[in-house]
Order: C-alpha cells, then structure tokens, then sequence
C-alpha cells in the first residue's frame, strides 16, 4: 500500500527563480516610472551630445557618462561705436564739423561749429556688433541711407567692409549711395565675441568726364549753396535683430559650457541602477547555485521523536523516515536529543548521485547538479549521528533514480526509490511504504 507523506515540485527551484526575476523588474520599473519627469524624450544633437529631456528651458544631456543640466539661454547683443549703445533702430549722423585730408590738414571747417557737408568732405565710421550673452546669436543687419536735403542728390560715394572682407565697393572702387538702401547683412557671433564693420563715404571735389564733370561741378555748388539756408544731413539707418544660433548651447565667455551635474540621477542611473541589476544576478546566481534539494531517510527513532536538521524541526514517521523538504548547499547539522551530525552539502559537477569525502573532520555529500532529492541512511552511535556511505538514493531532474548499484530509469514518467521516495506523472515527490 501507498501512503503520501509529502509533495514537492520538482519546478519549484525555477518558479522561485521566476519569482526574483519578477520582483527585479517591476523594482526597476518603478525606479524608472518615478524618474520618468527625467528621463523625457530621446534625441540625437550635433554636438555629439546626447539629449534626454527638456524641462522648461534647460535641457538635461548625457556627456563623457553622467548627466547635466543646461543654464539658461541668456542672449544678449551689443551694437554699438566708441561713443554709445544703439537701440535695435538706430540713425548715425556722419557729418562732422570740420574735415582733414590725408595730411592731418584742415581743409573744410564750420565757422559755427555746427556739423558740415561739403565737396572734398569724406567720413569713415566704425561699429561693432558684440555678443554679450552666453548663447551664440545668429544676426541680421538692415542698412539704409537717409538724407534730408529735399529734391537734391547728393553725389555721395559709399562703401562698406568688415575686417578684410568688402560688402559694399570694394578697395579700389566706391558706389553711390543709393546703393545702400536695403543692404542686408547677416552673421554669426560667439559668446564674448563681436563683429567690426567700417562704413566709409565721400564727396568727391570731380566725379566724371567732360560734360558730366562740368555738371556735377555745376550740381556741387548748387547743393553747397542750397545747404546754407537749410538743415542738411546725411544719416546711416542701422536695424540690427539677433536670435541663439541653430544648436547652440550657453557657455561662458571662455567656451566651456555652462551646466549643472544632477547629482542623484547620477548616482541612481550610476550606482543604483548597476546595484540593483547586480544584486538581481547574484539573487538569481545564488538560487542556481543555492538551489533547496528535498532531503529525506531513514534514522533508528520512535515514530513522532523530533528530528532537527540546524533549525529545521520535522517528526519521525513510521518506520523511521524524516523528511526536509528544502535544504540549502553549506554545513548542516542533524540532531536527535543529545546527538548530532555535522556534514557539509555541496553540490558537485560531473558526478551522479552522491558522493562522500571528508574534509577538516567534517563530512561532506557531494550531491550532483542534477540531483533535485537525496535519500540517506543514518545510525545512531554512543553519542553522535552517523550518516552510513554505502547505502543511499537520489532522483536527478529527468526522474532517474540512481543508488550505490546504478541508475534506474524512469518508467512512463514514474520512479521510486528502494526506501519509498517517488514521483509521481505530475513531477511531485511523495513518500510510500514499500511493499
């Protein structure tokens, strides 16, 4: 007759493993749900940076491996000449009161002081665009001429560079003004640089040949005579407009860039994360290799006695058998009243079975890999617990039973051990009486 004593899946050490698994993922999954305001949106920048988020203005970015956030955008022009800050519209007059030729020499001078125009007159004004922000600004520059002298043209000549670079006329050549008139410039200015542009113009004393220069000297003295009797200017309309350059980021004014470290998402996608991924491995490590193997036997005992495998406590049943359903690998020790067995259990590979070898005093089973219960014999001494190495069982995964004399296949999924340890078509152990 059969008696089951116990059941015990086979797939438990697996589901246990599943369980660890399990846990690790929705421990990072809350991590990361919690951190989701963080880590936004990934992208690809051109500043071989990679981007993961936008919060407001500040943009939080990954470099040389940890993560910062950006300062804020502060964009700022300067446009202006040695004397003054422009506004964004801005009208310079170019007429002096008194004007020099190549000499140093005083050639036309106001008698009032007050600013003149005249033929032989020339003027050369410089100013600058300065970035004085910590975001580089694309600008654009409108330029136009504005004179005030009604129904005249002024034979004004113009030309316009910045540094070596001519945008108007050029070196050895000038245009008229009416030339200028929606000159558009446009450009790209650093932090902490700036940009020099020099306006030039003239009246020339002759401009032509033959008839043209005898009615343009004609036409200069009529404007000359027109100018006394009224408020003649020339002005130079500068409209200037700036916006941060396309991918650019804010830096200081040596061109390191300016951000933040953030310190605990560092340290939780740095040391937390990797922590938390390692102690899952060595969870599930420590469950592959520390796995609980189904311990049973047989000891000389009164039915019903206490038995202890360290704190485990289980009960001698009928004909002597103990029973512990999980026991992990390391020193264990079995004890009956006033007596006791100290062993080591280790799993061993390329062996079937059990082994047994003895080591500091202390003797260890060698149980194979594959082995998921063992089934040993004891005897009791005067005063110790003696576990007897020739007579023992074991079932490994694939339900073979294997002893002292060889290995016993199973037969239509089922196989029992000479002393009653069995498993059934469902992959359960159970404990039955031998016949």
């Amino acid at each position: 007759m059969g008696k089951n004593e116990s059941k015990q899946s086979m797939k438990h050490t697996w589901r246990n493993i599943w369980i660890f698994v399990l846990f690790l993922l929705i421990g990072v999954m809350l991590t990361l749900m919690l951190l989701s305001p963080v880590l936004g949106r990934l992208t690809q920048s051109d500043r071989n940076i990679i981007p993961l988020m936008y919060h407001g203005d500040r943009e939080i970015f990954d470099k040389d491996g940890f993560s910062y956030i950006r300062a804020n955008a502060e964009p700022d022009m300067l446009t202006s000449d040695e004397n003054a800050r422009w506004q964004v519209n801005t009208d310079v007059d170019l007429f002096k009161t008194a004007y020099a030729n190549d000499k140093g020499e005083i050639t036309v001078k106001s008698l009032k002081d007050d600013k003149i125009i005249a033929p032989g007159t020339s003027n050369e004004y410089e100013f600058f665009i300065k970035n004085t922000g910590n975001i580089s600004l694309s600008y654009t520059m409108l330029l136009d001429s504005v004179f005030t002298l009604s129904n005249r043209d002024l034979p004004m000549q113009v030309r316009l560079r910045s540094g070596d670079r001519w945008i108007l006329g050029s070196e050895s050549s000038w245009v008229y003004s009416e030339s200028l008139s929606g000159i558009i410039e446009t450009g790209t200015v650093d932090v902490n640089k700036y940009v020099v542009y020099t306006f030039e113009w003239q009246w020339p004393f002759e401009d032509g040949r033959d008839e043209a220069l005898i009615l343009n000297d004609i036409n200069d003295t009529v404007i000359a005579e027109a100018a006394v009797n009224e408020d003649v200017t020339f002005k130079l309309s500068i409209e200037t407009q700036s916006v941060a350059a396309p991918g650019a980021v804010p830096v200081n004014g040596n061109g390191i860039e300016l951000a933040e470290p953030l310190v605990l998402w560092n340290f939780l996608s740095r040391v937390l994360f990797p922590a938390i991924i390692a102690a899952g491995i060595i969870i599930i490590l420590l469950a592959l290799f520390r796995r609980p193997i189904y311990v049973t036997g047989f000891i000389p005992a009164e039915e019903g006695a206490g038995f202890n495998l360290d704190k485990k406590k289980t009960y001698i049943l009928s004909g002597g058998r103990f029973v512990f359903k999980k026991v992990y690998t390391g020193k264990r020790r079995f004890i009956l009243g006033e007596k006791e067995c100290l062993v080591r259990l280790k799993y061993k590979a390329k062996i079937e079975g059990i082994t047994f070898e003895t080591k500091d005093g202390v003797l260890e089973i060698l149980v194979g890999r594959k082995v998921r219960a063992i089934e040993l014999y004891m005897l009791l001494a005067e005063s110790e617990i003696i576990v007897t190495q020739n007579n023992w069982a074991a079932i490994d995964k694939k339900r073979n039973v294997i002893t002292p004399d060889g290995v016993k296949e199973p037969e239509d999924k089922q196989n029992t051990t000479p002393g009653g340890l069995h498993i059934n078509k469902d992959g359960y152990f159970e404990i039955t009486t031998p016949s």
